[in-house]
Parts: C-alpha cells; sequence; structure tokens
C-alpha cells in the first residue's frame, strides 16, 4: 500500500524488495522464463486464425542462434541495433537475440516508403549515430542509405557470447521537445524493478495470457505487455494493430480465443470498441475470464469507460476488470496504478491514476519548486531507479503533466507543455502550426491544439486559421496533416 505524504503532494510507494534469485539482466529473463514456464511462451498473430508460436525454450534457443550469427557479423555488446522488422515473431526473435547478443535493440516501426514513419526512422538512426539495422532477410529493402543491413541468420557459437555488463538494456524512442524523437535508454534495473512489480500490479504469473495490440516500439507494449509478461512466465499474444482498427469487433473474440487474462490499449480503444459492440446487440463473447483491461497511454476519460462498461457488462466485464496506468517511456512504461471499482478512483469527474509502484515517489511542486501542499495543481515529479539515466534533475524527472495529489493518490489533470495526443501517439503543437503553415491560402496566424473528445476517446485536433471560411482551405489544411503526420 502506497503512503501520503501527511499535508504534502506527494505519494510513495510501498517498499521495493528484490529476490536475491531474480535475474539482475534481461537476458536472464528469457532463461528463467524458459525454466520455469517451458510450455509458455511469445504468440503473434498472423490474421484473425492464424498465429505463430515460440515456447520459451525454443524462443531462448532460436535468440541464441541468431545472436551468434549477429556477433559473428560484428555486432559487439553495447552496440545499438534499430530493428525494422513486423510485428511477427521475427521481431520478437530478433530483440532477444540482440540482448542475448549484448547488443541494444532499438523498436522502431517499419518504414516502407517516404512519410512520416520513414522520417521518424531516420533521425532516430542518425542520432544514434548510423548503427546496424535489423531486418527479416536479405529481400527486405531498407530505406536508409548506406546502412548497414543484418538479418536473422543465425551462428554456430551461441556458447561464446559475451553479453557485456552496461547499465543500458535496449532503447526506446519518445517524443522530443522539437517534435524529433529522444532516444531513452532503458536500463536492466530499470527493467528489473518494473518486472517486478508487474507480478503485483496488474498482476502477471505463470498461467496468464498477456495480450497487447499496439506497436511493438511502443513502450508499454515493449516493456510491459512484452519483457514483464516473460519475467513473469506468463504467455505473450501479439496482434498487429492494423488487425484490431480495421475491425474492433474481431479483439472481444480474440480475448475468448486465446484465454487471455490481461490486455492493455488506450481509451480510444475502448471508446472505439464499445460503439461497435453497441451497434452490434446481436454479437456476443465471454469475457468472464479476463482478470485486468488496462487503460492507459492517452487521457483516460469517465464517460468512454462507463459506456464501455454498458456495452461488455453482459459479457463477464465488471468495474473490477477496469484498470488504469500511468508512465512514460522514461519511467519505463507504467509507475501507477488505479481500478475502477476503488471508489476513491474518481474524483471531481476525473479518473485517478493511483499509487505509485514500490520504490516509486511521485509529488506535486509549486511555483517555486517546492513541494505544493496536498490537493495543489502543479507540476508532477518522479523518482525512482526506473527513470532513465540522465533525465532527472537533483534526482526528480519532471514529467510535463499536471497532476493533484490527494491521500498518495495521483490525477493527472492536465499538461505543462503543448504536446497533443491523437489515438495514443504525441504531437507538439508548435511543429504541427509549423507544417500547417505551409498549406496554400494559409498567410496568417494558424493554431493547433487538443480538445478532449467522449466520442473518440481521444483528443480531437483543433485547427484555427486567421482567414475566410473555406471548404477548399481546410481541404488543403487536412492534406498537409494527412502528408506530415499520417493524421
Amino acid at each position: 500500500m502506497s503512503e501520503a505524504g501527511a499535508g504534502w503532494s506527494e505519494a510513495h510507494g510501498p517498499p521495493l524488495v528484490i529476490g536475491a534469485d531474480e535475474p539482475r539482466r534481461l537476458g536472464g529473463w528469457l532463461e528463467r522464463a524458459a525454466a520455469l514456464a517451458p510450455s509458455a511462451g511469445v504468440r503473434v498473430l498472423l490474421d484473425e486464425e492464424r498465429s505463430e508460436f515460440a515456447a520459451y525454450p525454443e524462443l531462448l534457443a532460436r535468440a541464441r542462434e541468431v545472436a551468434a550469427g549477429l556477433a559473428g557479423r560484428g555486432v559487439r555488446p553495447g552496440t545499438h541495433v534499430v530493428l525494422q522488422l513486423p510485428c511477427s515473431l521475427d521481431h520478437v526473435v530478433g530483440t532477444w537475440a540482440c540482448v542475448l547478443a549484448g547488443a541494444l535493440p532499438v523498436p522502431v516501426a517499419l518504414a516502407d516508403g517516404p512519410g512520416p514513419v520513414l522520417d521518424k526512422l531516420t533521425a532516430i538512426w542518425t542520432d544514434l549515430g548510423r548503427p546496424p539495422v535489423l531486418t527479416a532477410g536479405p529481400g527486405q529493402a531498407v530505406p536508409l542509405p548506406g546502412a548497414t543491413v543484418l538479418d536473422l541468420s543465425p551462428g554456430k557459437a551461441p556458447d561464446g557470447l559475451v553479453a557485456g555488463n552496461g547499465p543500458v538494456a535496449l532503447a526506446m524512442a519518445s517524443s522530443g521537445s522539437t517534435g524529433r524523437p529522444k532516444i531513452i535508454p532503458i536500463t536492466h534495473r530499470g527493467l528489473l524493478e518494473l518486472g517486478v512489480a508487474a507480478r503485483e500490479r496488474p498482476g502477471f504469473g505463470v498461467g496468464d495470457v498477456t495480450f497487447n495490440w499496439l506497436p511493438l516500439d511502443h513502450s508499454g507494449a515493449q516493456l510491459l505487455f512484452h519483457l514483464a509478461a516473460v519475467f513473469a512466465g506468463a504467455t505473450v499474444v501479439h496482434a498487429p494493430t492494423g488487425l484490431i482498427t480495421a475491425d474492433p469487433l474481431r479483439l472481444p473474440g480474440l480475448l475468448e480465443r486465446h484465454a487471455v487474462t490481461h490486455a492493455w490499449w488506450p481509451n480510444f480503444g475502448y471508446r472505439l470498441l464499445a460503439d461497435r459492440i453497441a451497434a452490434a446487440p446481436e454479437r456476443s463473447w465471454d469475457l468472464s475470464g479476463v482478470r485486468v483491461l488496462l487503460s492507459g497511454g492517452e487521457q483516460c476519460t469517465l464517460g468512454t469507460v462507463r459506456a464501455f462498461l454498458r456495452a461488455t457488462g453482459r459479457f463477464g466485464v465488471t468495474p473490477a476488470t477496469l484498470w488504469f496506468t500511468w508512465g512514460m517511456t522514461e519511467t519505463t512504461t507504467a509507475i501507477t496504478y488505479s481500478r475502477f471499482d476503488d471508489p476513491e478512483t474518481v474524483r471531481d469527474g476525473r479518473i485517478g491514476m493511483g499509487t505509485p509502484d514500490p520504490g516509486a515517489t511521485l509529488r506535486v511542486v509549486a511555483t517555486d519548486g517546492t513541494v505544493a501542499p496536498e490537493g495543489v495543481e502543479g507540476p508532477l515529479q518522479v523518482r525512482s531507479n526506473r527513470v532513465a539515466p540522465g533525465l532527472a534533475a537533483f534526482g526528480w524527472l519532471g514529467t510535463g503533466d499536471l497532476a493533484v495529489i490527494r491521500d498518495g493518490r495521483v490525477t493527472i489533470t492536465g499538461r505543462e507543455s503543448d504536446l497533443i495526443i491523437l489515438y495514443g501517439k504525441n504531437h507538439l503543437a508548435p511543429d504541427l502550426e509549423a507544417e500547417l503553415a505551409t498549406a496554400d491560402g494559409v498567410d496568417a496566424a494558424v493554431a493547433a491544439c487538443g480538445v478532449p473528445s467522449e466520442r473518440t476517446g481521444t483528443e480531437r485536433l483543433a485547427v484555427l486559421v486567421e482567414a475566410a471560411p473555406s471548404a477548399e482551405l481546410a481541404a488543403r489544411v487536412r492534406a498537409v496533416l494527412a502528408a506530415a503526420r499520417g493524421i
């Protein structure tokens, strides 16, 4: 149980207890899972009916062979390796192969042509010093001129691997203050604390089945619903994002078919599914075996949660099933949790994000940098070993969020920055405004902001242009957003 700072805006997680037998480095997690839960493993859906599965002993063997192949081609401990792999078992094998070779995998969305995805890939690759790029095979084109391209070919000496002893296990990309992606180092220690905490909240364990349909370059998907689930010995199921967004009604069927116990997605997904189920009253599924449906990655809204419960209650979903989390890539993902069946979760019409994980402290500060009195809104800061190295000032990470803390519970109330979150993706308002200014007919002031929408379950983008009303101008603005950001 977390503790409140008496009279002050502080929330303290309980003491962190790490057993002597816990694997301290990420590579040991897969080795333990193979021994602890040999029939569990990772399943990746190809479509609604077909999937690929590797039990943990098989995954470990394949990853060791590919790790030896990477080492034989010059990949040394501490080398960043950019992953350009689809949502497939290849992605999983490639990630673990890098880890076992001591390299630092950097998952990046697969870029197959010009556009914002390629721009992000190019920025990350350049900022990392143009490291090797790992692909599924020699036939895969990589749109990075001059890149060293590797594939998943096995090597012959897995026992000769040198895993390295650096503090960093992998790297994830996060939105930067200038709109350019930031490379966030994720440490072995931060992951260990995440894995230990995740066995309690949201409660991963041997025999459980976790389900993720967000891209594997998202910290919630990769760190919590993949790595932490492996740490616990649970079976992991990944689905391509497009499989769900193309038909959200596939989701409850997949949860039922794969006997899922834990799943997650952002708020917009709950609204999307609630609306689709309400429009299809003849459909029915048994979701009574799902213990936790977690919402995170963007603002969790009360209207969406209530609509989702109305739509799914007859399938066995209850208020106790719905959990909420707050965290950032910089905090090694989810670091606070709340439950909808807790009467303290909803206050003043907002869904609170609950209490911190073991070993973590959150606080709200006043304008002079001191801790604010309890219940006063202000910038939210985090102190934890899970904070990525080099980001904290005097031990505290500024999150960019505004919050209120009462009785040791955190409620997010807004943001300090001009960040706009659309369908779980971050966009900075100044960058959008600069891109909008390139549209024909935009010759004066332009502004962009996010407006929370209960109808979509995410923010809606509002664009204000100082110009005479014009359908043609609106079409040009939309075309610029589609080309530059995929919005």
